[in-house]
């Protein structure tokens, strides 16, 4: 695995990932999408979507994705599908660390409620071929599992992990590995930049 810097390593997802052709690209955690934007433009026969759980967010960015071929939604992706909670770190402005986990440093959050879906429920198709952003705030093993139909036909995943619990119940950078091992990828590159950081996985 090679140590890159941030823009390096996005780079370098954005160049595997139009080299692979996928028929469907999936940003969860978008935020303003700006992956899903690249990908939509750069693979216009690709279908592409993201998720943007934050419901402050997703108002904010709604009218910058009318210009693209990408569905922009506002749901949560986890492990499991229905209603449940989510945490907004701010309820007025814009951010990038709200979460469906609880932070275990006391934080104050508002509670909100959103609707969860899994991915494998969402775009399981035996025909399709998969590209994955996830940014999920501490979630982002959940989101693995509940894509698990997905990873056999996933060539690159380009995943947020923590080294450190910052969120209760939280799977760390090596759970999360272990479980891509498991599944038949291969982390290639990261960028350290301190507790949280990226991994970029290849399918074998």
């Amino acid at each position: 695995m090679i140590l890159l810097n941030n823009n390096e390593i996005v780079k370098l997802f954005y160049k595997k990932t139009i080299e692979c052709a996928p028929t469907q690209f999936i940003e969860v955690g978008c935020y303003e999408g700006s992956a899903s934007k690249y990908i939509s433009t750069e693979l216009p026969d690709c279908k592409v979507t993201a998720y943007e759980a934050n419901p402050v967010n997703y108002k904010h960015f709604y009218d910058d994705f009318t210009s693209y071929n990408i569905k922009y939604i506002n749901k949560a992706i986890s492990n499991f599908d229905g209603a449940t909670t989510f945490h907004l770190l701010n309820s007025l402005k814009t951010n990038i660390k709200s979460s469906l986990s609880k932070r275990i440093k006391n934080r104050k959050t508002t509670p909100v409620k959103v609707t969860c879906g899994t991915l494998n429920t969402l775009h399981f198709k035996k025909n399709h071929t998969y590209s994955m952003w996830i940014d999920a705030e501490g979630h982002g093993y959940e989101v693995l599992e509940g894509a698990s139909n997905l990873l056999a036909n996933t060539k690159y995943i380009l995943i947020e992990v923590e080294k450190e619990h910052w969120w209760v119940n939280q799977k760390l950078d090596k759970d999360v590995i272990k479980y891509l091992e498991e599944k038949d990828f291969t982390p290639i590159a990261y960028d350290r930049e301190w507790s949280q950081y990226n991994i970029l996985f290849e399918k074998n």
